[in-house]
């Protein structure tokens, strides 16, 4: 029987960017973060795909203050995806900081795009109203002022 194909997580532990610290990770750490992130999307933009799991009170902090056990626990993480909303709100622009308010900034962001999208929505909406409402005429004839029918 072949071995089985890991799921491929989009940070690994030969490739995160974030451990700019070099602290060690709990070997438990990356088998917890894979069934953590399961049915979970970006909090920042809703994507599904490429999640990892921001520590809002990062690891060296956490042990530095003799708190280990936040590394792997569930209200210490945001599921955010590894692409742009990563760097983005859980280190604003550099993987050497934390925002502390990486919770508020990944639901003001959300809200944000919801509103584009539904504004992007109703005006395709009235787009489509105004089409199915302008009178209809060939080209060159100037539209009547009045129902014909």
């Amino acid at each position: 029987m072949p071995a089985k194909r890991p799921v491929k997580l989009p940070i690994s532990p030969t490739n995160d960017p974030s451990n700019v610290h070099g602290i060690e990770r709990d070997p438990r750490w990356w088998g917890w973060l894979k069934k953590w992130l399961k049915g979970k999307l970006c909090r920042a933009c809703g994507a599904k795909d490429a999640l990892t799991g921001h520590h809002i009170i990062p690891v060296h902090e956490a042990r530095a203050t003799g708190r280990p056990e936040l590394e792997m626990d569930p209200k210490n993480h945001v599921p955010i995806c590894s692409d742009r909303c990563h760097i983005v709100h859980g280190h604003c622009d550099d993987y050497k900081l934390a925002n502390p308010s990486v919770l508020a900034d990944c639901d003001a962001h959300f809200a944000r795009r919801q509103e584009s999208i539904a504004a992007n929505i109703r005006e395709k909406t009235a787009q489509q109203s105004a089409q199915a409402v302008a009178p209809k005429t060939l080209p060159g004839q100037l539209p009547l002022p009045f129902d014909t029918h």
